[in-house]
């Protein structure tokens, strides 16, 4: 799946926005039986999980060390991951246009979201 655009950045300057606008970004989910794989790689940085639902997975990246658990909530992949800088909170499903929305909200309360297009 490829981001199209970045649809809402509540809190976010015009600069981070038009930032964020010209990355390249793509995000494979991958499933096998109840462990999930997770790779979003864009022009700055690619960040890979695999975790298993319910089940809080630790380690560490560009925001230092985490811990992160991921739960269904009805057709919604939630994670929350805690960090030293506090909670983010992102949610992932997959909308009627067949798109996937990617949202996140940092610990600050700022909140992104990102469409993404299947290929």
């Amino acid at each position: 799946d490829r981001r199209s655009l970045v649809e809402n950045s509540e809190g976010i300057g015009f600069l981070l926005r038009a930032i964020a606008k010209m990355l390249s970004n793509t995000c494979v989910i991958e499933q096998e039986g109840d462990t999930f794989h997770v790779k979003d790689i864009n022009t700055l940085q690619t960040t890979d999980i695999t975790f298993q639902i319910g089940i809080p997975v630790e380690g560490s990246g560009v925001i230092g060390k985490y811990k992160v658990t991921v739960t269904w909530d009805g057709d919604v992949l939630r994670g929350y991951t805690e960090t030293d800088k506090g909670i983010i909170r992102t949610e992932r499903y997959i909308r009627e246009d067949g798109t996937m929305l990617y949202s996140m909200t940092a610990p600050n309360g700022v909140k992104t979201t990102q469409i993404f297009v299947k290929q």
